[in-house]
């Protein structure tokens, strides 16, 4: 089937004479940026691997120049045809986009349009359809391209696959428009790019030809001077050498791991069974814990912070059983040390060390393990000890697993370094640590990575090496001391100052971070800007409380701060601080109503660079909402994202806070979130109503069956809430809806 995408390309071209026989021109095929290295004569190459895509640029060289360039037509067999001995197809990818048709100016949009936007295509809408020029394509923005600066240039795209081989190719037309022609220097001129795809079986060489001049389909490929002479040239075939060798640095088939490198690969590219490493770190640093030597913390003085254990397995380590992890009781001062630095036996009779089996990240997670065992002599030693439920049960792990954390703190006069290490196996108490398979056979680990404690008395707004938080010091865990005092940073002296305030009363009025004796509109405004990352207050300061009227501040900045600071103000809180009389009551709240939360996508099939928007709905009424949170998460897909680009309440008549005076909203592009919600009472809502839209955005690369998540339900603890009142909860759970990105293979009846 052929198809031209210009009806001005029956114009170009279309008459092949002889002409000037220019020797000192070639065309030929280069993988990205391989151009400038390729041979000057016989066939020019690429690797790949099998089940892989590659992008291949089509160039001109002319290393004399050409007073006359007419333009070009490139025409290219839809298959390599395979040397001797090789298997499996490499050949054209038949992807098909959104591409504007015709272009009189080369700095329009040259790739992806929108068919319903008539300024991506000069205008005119017609010219913005479903273009069946595959992966094929000129890019007109390219300050290389062999026409660059000229106007009133012609594009077009030609698609024939035949039944026969011979008869079958791809390509395109560059051209000035009606036949007219320009001079150009000698130099390497980009022409186009299209992409390949190695079969999953494809082994050897296979070469990709150019459809000689005067061939099917329609002409083959040659260069005009633009007055009805060709003009001569060298076109070079592309010999692809698909590789599918342990250690070419790629990895197919059944390989677990390339090259091989004797630690955690071996010689036939499977993984070696290996615990890399077991270290200490916070949560939040996590991802910047070094992958060898000392790890690091920062601890106030007199304050203290909260220590996660972890396993770390950079390739899986197969059937871990158990592990028995200890510690010393006091940290090594090391020189110029000050004070002491140590473990905290309270506040739970077994001290702080602590294993959050619900942690999705657990190494035992979702395996039957027995509770994990607490040990400590004081003065000597702590730690954990955590085991499957079967001597001779195993987990494979991979990546970094959590195994447990603990609180250490500083004394009043601590200062400078001091360090923790893990107390070795066979040491003192209990015979230190070990890792362990079933069967109680060790485990060989690379490297028990120690922890330095820094003991500062810098602080800032914002964590970093050597500065602490303030009003998050004990311990340093990202939740907010306490609700009932805010603690800022000294400009001149660099350490904490704390005083009494308010409950809720999260700072001053329009913005400003300095609180003001009064929790009102200001402060619901400041946890609205801190919700959506627009505040220049520090995110621990503006966590008044946590959900549904729990006074204790959670670590997030979200609707229930907003909700806490309005309660505040209409004196329904049931939350004090000091002066007032009364202990803050223990969190309790009731939940009101159950519903579903609707996730409805506008189109479950899409292509690169479409935009898909989810709308998402309450299934049922209820009696009272007054405000809500909604949090997004996208998953899978086998390359390339889906990006959320916008979120937004359209003005709907059935949003739920429609034609309702004193609508807040706050959005945060940056998480997935946004919040909406009455500044006072609530609202009875109908079946089916609108709650906001999220608007993704499909990249070039995608593929794959995208999931857009809002939780799964009340119980996940997914940042997402439907309040009917501040210490009300409404229970909702979710559904995913799942977005394909079409990527169809050619058809071959």
């Amino acid at each position: 089937m052929k198809h031209f995408t210009s009806v001005t390309c029956s114009i170009l071209l279309s008459i092949l004479l002889a002409g000037n026989l220019n020797a000192a021109v070639r065309v030929f095929m280069a993988g990205e940026g391989e151009e400038s290295t390729a041979p000057p004569t016989g066939n020019t190459s690429l690797i790949m691997a099998p089940g892989t895509t590659a992008r291949v640029g089509i160039w001109m060289e002319d290393t004399s120049g050409t007073p006359t360039f007419g333009g070009y037509q490139i025409l290219i067999r839809w298959e390599s045809i395979p040397e001797p001995g090789a298997t499996g197809l490499v050949d054209y990818v038949n992807v098909v986009h959104n591409r504007c048709a015709f272009f009189e100016d080369p700095l329009a949009p040259y790739a992806l349009c929108n068919p319903a936007d008539p300024s991506a295509c000069g205008g005119n809408p017609v010219e913005c359809g479903v273009s069946p020029s595959g992966s094929f394509l000129i890019d007109l923005s390219r300050p290389d391209w062999v026409f660059d600066g000229i106007t009133n240039v012609t594009v077009a795209y030609n698609e024939t696959d035949a039944v026969d081989v011979n008869q079958s190719g791809f390509g395109g037309i560059g051209a000035p428009f009606l036949g007219g022609s320009t001079p150009i220097a000698g130099g390497l001129f980009y022409f186009a790019e299209f992409e390949i795809a190695a079969s999953g079986d494809a082994i050897g060489e296979h070469v990709l030809h150019f459809v000689p001049a005067g061939a099917a389909p329609s002409g083959g490929a040659f260069l005009s001077m633009g007055n009805g002479q060709e003009l001569a040239a060298s076109y070079q075939s592309l010999t692809i050498q698909v590789q599918p060798v342990c250690g070419d640095n790629l990895l197919h088939g059944s390989e677990a791991c390339d090259p091989p490198d004797g630690v955690f690969c071996d010689n036939n590219c499977a993984l070696f069974p290996v615990v890399h490493r077991v270290f200490m770190s916070t949560d939040s640093g996590l991802q910047d814990a070094p992958a060898t030597g000392e790890t690091d913390v920062w601890v106030a003085q007199g304050g203290s912070t909260r220590v996660s254990l972890w396993l770390n397995a950079s390739v899986p380590a197969q059937e871990l059983n158990f592990y028995q992890i200890i510690m010393p009781w006091t940290l090594a001062p090391q020189l110029g040390a000050s004070g002491v630095v140590g473990y905290r036996d309270t506040p739970n009779p077994g001290g702080s060390v602590f294993v959050d089996q619900t942690r999705a990240d657990y190494a035992f997670a979702n395996m039957a393990d027995n509770p994990p065992v607490y040990h400590e002599t004081p003065g000597l030693g702590f730690g954990v000890i955590g085991q499957l439920a079967g001597l001779f049960d195993g987990v494979t792990l991979v990546g970094d697993r959590y195994l447990g954390e603990f609180i250490i703190e500083a004394s009043a006069d601590a200062s400078g370094d001091h360090q923790l290490s893990f107390v070795p196996i066979g040491g003192v108490p209990v015979g230190g640590t070990s890792i362990g398979s079933p069967g109680a056979t060790q485990y060989s680990v690379d490297e028990f990575q120690d922890l330095t404690v820094s003991v500062s008395t810098q602080c800032g707004n914002v964590p970093a090496a050597g500065i602490h938080v303030c009003g998050d010091l004990d311990p340093s865990d990202g939740i907010r001391d306490s609700a009932c005092a805010a603690s800022t940073c000294n400009p001149g002296t660099l350490i904490c100052e704390s005083d009494p305030v308010a409950f809720a009363d999260l700072g001053g009025p329009f913005g400003d971070c300095a609180t003001d004796g009064f929790a009102n509109v200001h402060d619901s405004n400041l946890a609205l800007l801190c919700f959506a990352s627009q505040s220049s207050c520090s995110d621990i300061s503006q966590d008044a409380g946590g959900p549904f009227g729990d006074c204790e501040p959670d670590g997030f900045c979200n609707i229930h701060d907003a909700n806490h600071a309005l309660a505040a103000f209409s004196n329904e809180s049931l939350c004090t601080c000091p002066p007032a009389a009364g202990p803050a009551p223990e969190a309790s709240h009731s939940v009101v109503d159950n519903v579903t939360i609707e996730a409805q996508v506008d189109r479950r099939e899409a292509r690169p660079g479409d935009r898909v928007a989810v709308r998402v709905f309450m299934d049922a009424g209820v009696r009272s909402l007054q405000s809500y949170q909604l949090e997004q998460v996208v998953s899978g897909g086998t390359q390339g994202r889906l990006e959320l680009v916008e979120i937004e309440v359209e003005p709907r008549r059935d949003a739920v806070f429609a034609r309702r005076p004193g609508v807040f909203d706050a959005y945060n592009l940056v998480e997935g979130r946004m919040l909406a919600g009455l500044m006072a009472g609530g609202v009875q809502t109908s079946s089916n109503g609108y709650l906001a839209t999220f608007v993704y955005e499909v990249s070039k690369d995608a593929a794959g069956t995208f999931v857009v998540d809002l939780g799964g339900s009340s119980e996940s603890g997914a940042q997402t809430f439907l309040v009917a009142s501040w210490r009300e909860e409404i229970a909702w759970t979710s559904n995913s809806e799942r977005v394909t990105i079409e990527s169809p293979a050619k058809n071959r009846k």
